[in-house]
């Protein structure tokens, strides 16, 4: 967005989504097979079927969460994306006062029989909280990736003109 803030906050079909490769592969080697394969079926039946394929894996990965802020109208939306069409509903943006980054680490172990941890993972998740009035956040972004936590704060501080306040 030219004058606002828009971000992917993450896929509707959550970790699902990262299959969507295999399906584009499978869409190329079903519509392709017909050059390299005899085969009993019809063709314009083979062609549906990586058509399906392809359309499957593209929904998979053009299909999103993520939230927009247009600071020259003063709105905000969470949306949906399906293949580029994006659905949400455009709301006032509250008198916002503080914007906030902080970072929260967590531990995590992976129990894959129910009965004994195997592995502990520990990750950290960074937030960026917009406030009005209240002392509970409006808005509020979550990343992993401190670069790209540090970057959309900076870029959303410009256009709300708001003083970046770190709790790292």
């Amino acid at each position: 967005m030219e004058n606002g803030y828009d971000r992917k906050t993450g896929y509707v079909f959550g970790g699902a989504s990262s299959f969507w490769f295999v399906f584009v592969a499978i869409a190329l080697v079903v519509c392709l097979s017909p050059l390299f394969i005899e085969q009993e079926n019809s063709l314009i039946k083979t062609l549906l079927i990586g058509a399906a394929a392809l359309l499957l894996g593209l929904f998979l990965r053009f299909t999103f969460y993520g939230t927009q802020i247009d600071s020259q109208k003063r709105r905000v939306r969470e949306y949906t994306s399906l293949l580029g069409y994006r659905k949400g509903e455009w709301k006032d943006l509250p008198d916002l006062k503080k914007l906030r980054l902080t970072s929260n680490s967590y531990s995590y172990r992976n129990t894959p029989n129910g009965i004994s941890p195997t592995m502990r993972y520990t990750g950290t998740v960074y937030t960026i909280s917009l406030f009005s009035y209240t002392a509970t956040p409006d808005y509020v972004i979550k990343t992993v990736n401190k670069k790209e936590a540090l970057q959309d704060a900076q870029a959303l501080a410009n256009i709300l003109h708001l003083e970046v306040e770190e709790r790292l």
